[in-house]
């Protein structure tokens, strides 16, 4: 094999190199978003409710709030930012795993729980963020301790 073909040879296998690293960079990116988002949802369901409010007792979110709404409801789990991106800040923002539930008889659960950031992942202890209960007229009632959960669930018709 000539000098000029080994050159020719040696450059087409750093390009081929590059196109496979490039490529693969863009997999990996493509795919980061969606794991952080599992990661924090799995981040929020398996949570202590213990730690989150001590007058409860110790058992995963997820598990928590499903014996809260009943056996029959369906929870939504989704991540976000917890309400705080305003298109304008350079911050960093919240991560929060967000359990949503329709609830039979009529009304709506929300529940976000603070697993980290965007710039640092999933990190630190969970913290409750926002927790909402609306009736079946739509009005709003927002709550601060995950204890106070089961008196307005018993306050709306079942």
């Amino acid at each position: 094999m000539s000098a000029k073909m080994r050159t020719r040879a040696g450059r087409l296998k750093r390009i081929a190199a590059l196109l496979t690293f490039t490529v693969l960079a863009i997999l990996l990116s493509a795919q980061a978003p969606g794991d952080l988002d599992a990661r924090v949802i799995a981040a929020a369901k398996r949570a202590d409710v213990n730690t989150l409010d001590k007058q409860l007792p110790h058992a995963p979110f997820e598990v928590w709030l499903q014996r809260q709404v009943g056996s029959t409801a369906r929870v939504a789990w989704e991540s976000n930012d917890c309400g705080e991106q305003d298109g304008a800040t350079k911050r960093d923002l919240p991560l929060c795993g967000e359990g949503m539930v329709n609830l039979p008889a009529g009304g709506k659960v929300g529940l976000q729980l603070v697993v980290g950031s965007l710039r640092k992942g999933v990190h630190g202890k969970p913290a409750v963020w926002f927790l909402y209960v609306e009736d079946q007229r739509g009005q709003s009632h927002n709550f601060r301790r995950l204890s106070d959960l089961p008196n307005l669930l018993g306050k709306l018709p079942r």
